[in-house]
């Protein structure tokens, strides 16, 4: 079962949340490029729910390789990836919003339509994750910063125990 105090486990709620309100806006939408702008929100905003399952994976892989079954070892660098993607995340959005997006849109629309879309899209979804990415990167650096110190501390009592048998 999920921790709800787990800091991705309360981001994801957070983003399922985000996602419902954004279904509930489209399904109410009669404006077809609106509608469509609200499709490709949901859509990015399922890419950080699924970035955050593939980090984990990729985070556990990683210990695999250094040869590390800590399991603070392995959150500690999951939780340090998904906090790097979301700022990323957040800074493409930005920029997305000052020049433009290459993204490929799968709608049968008119190059100007599909870039209203990508400007509407663009808009919504800076404006709902902008604070949600900064004040998840914030608590996921913590919550890293706190499994360091706790790292270190172990390491350290693990030295003194075998300085203490010698």
């Amino acid at each position: 079962m999920a921790n709800p105090n787990h800091p991705i486990d309360a981001m994801v709620g957070e983003i399922r949340r985000m996602r419902d309100k954004v279904a509930a806006l489209a399904r109410n939408e009669t404006d077809g490029l609106s509608y469509r702008a609200y499709l490709l929100q949901a859509r990015s905003l399922l890419s950080i729910e699924e970035a955050a399952a593939s980090l984990h994976a990729d985070a556990s892989v990683k210990a695999m390789r250094e040869d590390e079954n800590d399991d603070a070892y392995i959150e500690r660098q999951w939780l340090g990836m998904v906090a790097d993607w979301l700022a990323e995340h957040e800074k493409a959005f930005r920029a997305g919003l000052e020049g433009g997006s290459t993204e490929k849109l799968s709608f049968l629309l008119s190059s100007a339509d599909k870039e209203s879309v990508r400007k509407i899209h663009a808009s919504r979804h800076h404006a709902m994750i902008e604070a949600f990415c900064q004040t998840h990167v914030a608590v996921l650096r913590e919550r890293c910063e706190e499994l360091d110190a706790d790292m270190i501390a172990f390491r350290n009592l693990q030295n003194l125990s075998t300085v203490r048998r010698m």
